[in-house]
């Protein structure tokens, strides 16, 4: 059917060109462009077979919209489907990028892309895990002093070493529910990137479920609270905010040449 729309096309018969097309056929179209450099034939019917883009390249199995998009010049689709595809792909045994229904990424697609999406993946990963780490690290490294500063500020209880032993309680507690969280999520011992085979959404969603025991308030025998003993913040205030800034910042996998070769499809190059 594809190379029929084509050669309908280029014989005039535009009445029974189909304003509509299917995922399968748009790509089979956009590959006969790509091999027979004609994108400029069909251009006027792209308005129309791409009015859903911005829906229908999202959908799991249809990744080769990146092909499509590449092909025909549409940067924005390109561009966005591109960045979702870093958090959402995992990977198989084998290394190969994999959508959420385990499918494996088809031929043709843009040189270098998936490459590319696998390498700012793993970056990505990467940088939340030592997120992670870097909280361990503080602990492990603090063998002479202790991460949590709570002290007591009311005379009554000022004694040094007994808020050296609360600090270090509260120490204990919370490096202790992050090991056994960590390793509740096969996260711990530490992990490299390329020991993640899940997505980056997935990894996030998990790490946001981790739940970090803090030491309980203090409080007198007449049950009145200790002000100055309120340990929310000890070693772990910021945690999602690092979590989000990276998921934040994660750089696009659209490299120059693909950019330039959608701009040159785009002028009629």
């Amino acid at each position: 059917m594809t190379l029929l729309v084509l050669l309908n096309i280029a014989h005039l018969r535009f009445r029974i060109v189909p304003e509509k097309l299917g995922y399968r056929e748009l790509l089979g179209v956009a590959i006969l462009c790509d091999q027979y450099d004609c994108v400029e034939l069909v251009r006027p019917w792209l308005g129309t077979w791409t009015c859903y883009e911005a829906i229908q390249c999202f959908v799991v199995g249809h990744e080769q919209w990146l092909f499509i998009a590449w092909v025909f010049g549409r940067e924005d689709t390109f561009s966005r489907l591109s960045s979702a595809l870093v958090r959402s792909l995992a990977v198989d045994g084998a290394g190969q990028a994999v959508n959420h229904h385990g499918q494996k990424m088809a031929d043709p697609m843009p040189l270098g892309i998936v490459e590319n999406i696998l390498a700012v993946r793993r970056s990505a990963i990467s940088s939340l895990l030592q997120v992670l780490y870097d909280r361990l690290t503080l602990f492990e490294a603090a063998t002479n002093s202790t991460i949590c500063q709570v002290g007591y500020q009311e005379n009554r209880l000022d004694e040094d070493s007994y808020q050296e032993d609360t600090r270090k309680e509260c120490d204990a507690i919370t490096y202790g529910s992050l090991t056994l969280g960590l390793a509740r999520l096969g996260l711990f011992p530490r992990k490299d990137a390329d020991e993640i085979s899940i997505s980056i959404t997935e990894l996030a969603l998990s790490i946001q479920t981790l739940v970090i025991i803090r030491l309980p308030l203090f409080r007198d025998s007449y049950g009145h609270r200790y002000r100055g003993l309120i340990h929310e913040n000890c070693g772990f205030s910021d945690l999602i905010d690092k979590i989000e800034t990276t998921l934040a910042n994660i750089p696009s996998p659209v490299l120059e040449s693909h950019t330039a070769h959608m701009r040159a499809a785009n002028s009629g190059k």
